[in-house]
């Protein structure tokens, strides 16, 4: 392993390091940056005690928070503070939690830069003093080049954990080039002895599922949920045992992005809505000073100032950041509900978002336009084998293989040979297929499997190949015409041929069909009428893959293209911009699920395909295709509503509170009336959102009425 460099690290820095280690797996390992904490300091340097005259730990009660603003608001007036080092503001707690330097910050201090905020502090009792340390410690962050595989991750922890002094070591694989990187999450790390150790170690599969990817982070749930998200630890409970934590915290990791958005609309909003407020304040006191405006507008007992200042404050309170924060994470958070409710799971509101922009939609053959249920319907021997003999031994080479042609092959021999009634065992159960099977099959060595080509092995000593002609012509077989006069006519029929070869000469031809799924073409009509073009993507023959696609009414046809090639077709159609989707439920699938913008894999696939896919289809039904289109789209309609109907509450109340229809109306909002407004905003905004649990999916009738919104 080399290349070992820490890239960012929490707490003092110290001149650089230069640590040497002789194993011959780690090399020119330089520590370039360091938190360090000592008992002593004979070097000078300023590093951070933690004792008895060390840093301070307090936690004050905040009350008048209401949304994530106020909490930044918060934040912020603590760490201006001299002498504060790190604060941190629990929302739904109504926390603060402040280490502070006890030589430069008095408790007092703090509460009063609090109150100075707009808020309500009260310090807790029994504040802690961080303990401190008997021994010097090292917090390191780590980036190391060269891992591969989870043995990497593995080998790397032993060796730092075998290391004097080293506490703990944790190292996470993570990508190379991530889509996302927010610092503090998406990284990689490596610890040793850490000061303020989190609650618990939590693994996020990655949102682009490359191979063997995995994000890692250190948080104490409950407190990160309750800042960043507002869910609360019994939610989060709840959130538990339905949904996989994985797939939950994925949900969460993608939402997070979408709070930094928010975060920005309030730091500009807030601002304005201030600004907005002093020039009404100076405004109606200038003009009542200068006589623009008779005395008798004055509420009794009442001056200028106090008139001016009820409508600066009316326009405070009625403005409602809150209603745009909530106009996505809202109607997101419904539509992945009604999603699952319909059988398709959502991983994430990026997965949602870009659906509504999908342009191309690329669909394998087997087990996903066809039923995924193939069975041999025609066997040619040009030889004078038996048929039953025959279809042993071309069982006995394909029973390795994962490939749904290899397991049809093997049941049509299984059936020819009787075995569909197995007897039962001596102790009166019956006996497996597989335990079945494998009393007839004859032993095979040297399997080698070639993905989208077929098999070898050696039986007998003989070199059995079975697959399609790519794989005999690479391996310098030739084809007789009427082999190949055979196979034309199977392709023809939309069959795939597999072609088997003893030694140096083709004996035998199997004809494969598997039928299409009913609602194949109907489905493909109602993409086209979606302004979605479908694209087929096999492995299969051309003939084969023609003969499929005219049925199922489908144009644009890519045939025997490897499972790498899967993702190089996906990117040609990524240059331009477009947003592809690609729908698959097979291992040869998991590239080119990875690698499109929306991978959906079928519920009945393989689980890595469905871990490598942004949905799961789990009814195994194209219509589901259609559905997961068009509630995010449906989606996105009602969070464009949802904006709508919170910028034009703020347009339209904003100046009614700033009193611009005083003078001709008579219209004056008291701030409670205002308070009352801006709470049924956000509840406008939910309700809105909660009309999307009014959502149907389109049935095989309506299906070819969608249109392009």
């Amino acid at each position: 392993m080399r290349d070992l460099q820490l890239t960012q690290v929490a707490g003092t820095r110290q001149s650089p390091l230069a640590v040497v280690y002789t194993d011959d797996m780690m090399e020119d390992v330089r520590l370039l940056d360091s938190c360090e904490s000592r008992d002593d300091h004979d070097d000078g340097s300023h590093a951070i005690v933690i004792g008895e005259d060390g840093f301070k730990r307090i936690q004050v009660r905040v009350t008048g928070m209401t949304c994530a603003a106020c909490s930044n608001s918060v934040e912020s007036a603590l760490k201006s503070v001299h002498g504060v080092f790190r604060a941190s503001v629990a929302l739904l707690q109504n926390k603060a939690d402040v280490v502070f330097d006890p030589a430069l910050v008095k408790d007092d201090d703090i509460k009063n830069a609090i109150e100075d905020a707009g808020f309500e502090a009260e310090i807790l009792s029994e504040p802690s003093t961080l303990k401190k340390k008997p021994n010097g410690t090292l917090l390191g962050q780590f980036t190391i080049g060269g891992m591969t595989c989870a043995a990497c991750v593995n080998s790397v922890e032993g060796i730092l954990r075998n290391c004097p002094g080293v506490k703990r070591a944790v190292v996470s694989l993570s990508l190379f080039v991530p889509l996302y990187c927010i610092t503090g999450i998406a990284r990689s790390w490596i610890e040793l002895n850490q000061q303020d150790v989190l609650a618990r170690l939590v693994y996020i599969t990655s949102q682009n599922h490359h191979t063997c990817v995995l994000f890692c982070m250190h948080i104490q749930v409950h407190f990160f949920l309750a800042t960043l998200f507002s869910v609360s630890p019994q939610e989060l409970l709840l959130l538990c045992i339905c949904i996989e934590c994985t797939l939950m915290l994925l949900l969460l990791y993608s939402s997070y992005l979408r709070y930094f958005y928010e975060l920005q609309v309030a730091s500009i909003f807030v601002p304005t809505v201030v600004g907005l407020a002093l020039v009404t304040l100076f405004s109606w006191y200038i003009s009542g000073i200068s006589g623009a405006y008779p005395e008798e507008w004055l509420p009794e007992n009442g001056n200028y100032f106090v008139f001016s200042l009820m409508f600066s404050i009316s326009v405070v309170v009625i403005a409602c950041p809150c209603a745009l924060g909530l106009a996505t994470p809202t109607a997101v958070m419904v539509a992945t509900g009604v999603g699952a409710n319909h059988g398709v799971l959502i991983k994430g509101g990026d997965a949602l978002e870009r659906a509504q922009k999908i342009k191309y939609v690329i669909l394998d053959k087997t087990g996903t336009l066809t039923q995924g249920k193939a069975t041999v319907t025609d066997v040619k021997v040009f030889t004078g084998m038996g048929r039953g003999e025959f279809l042993r031994w071309v069982a006995s080479a394909e029973a390795s293989s994962e490939h749904p042609l290899a397991k049809a092959i093997v049941e049509h021999a299984r059936h020819f040979h009787s075995f569909d009634e197995p007897p039962a065992t001596n102790d009166g159960q019956t006996p497996s297929k597989g335990s079945t099977i494998s009393g007839w099959l004859l032993d095979v060595s040297d399997f080698l499997a070639h993905p989208g080509s077929g098999v070898k092995c050696f039986i007998d000593g003989k070199r059995i190949l079975v697959g399609n002609r790519k794989l005999m012509t690479e391996s310098g077989i030739a084809i007789p015409d009427q082999v190949e006069n055979f196979v034309v006519e199977l392709e023809e029929s939309a069959k795939t041929g597999v072609l088997v070869a003893f030694d140096d000469n083709i004996i035998g031809i199997l004809g494969i069909a598997d039928p299409l799924k009913r609602e194949a073409a109907v489905v493909i009509e109602g993409l086209l009428k979606m302004g979605v073009k479908p694209v087929m993507v096999t492995g299969d023959n051309w003939r084969t893959a023609r003969a499929v696609a005219k049925e199922v009414g489908i144009q644009d046809v890519r045939a025997e293209v490897m499972p790498a090639g899967k993702a190089d077709v996906i990117q040609s159609f990524q240059k331009d911009g477009s947003i592809v989707a690609m729908v698959g439920d097979g291992i040869n699938d998991s590239p080119a699920l990875a690698a499109a913008d929306v991978g959906m894999a079928i519920g009945a696939g393989t689980d890595i395909a469905i871990e490598a896919a942004d949905y799961v289809l789990m009814r195994n039904n194209l219509e589901d295709v259609i559905t997961a289109i068009d509630l995010s789209r449906k989606t996105f309609s009602r969070i464009r509503l949802n904006y709508i109907f919170a910028m034009a509450y703020n347009v339209i109340a904003i100046p009614i509170a700033a009193g611009m229809f005083f003078p001709s109306l008579g219209i004056m909002l008291p701030p409670w009336v205002a308070g009352a407004c801006m709470a049924l905003s956000s509840v406008s905004v939910v309700c809105s959102s909660l009309l999307l649990r009014r959502y149907r999916k389109p049935r095989l009738t309506t299906i070819l009425e969608l249109t392009v919104d």
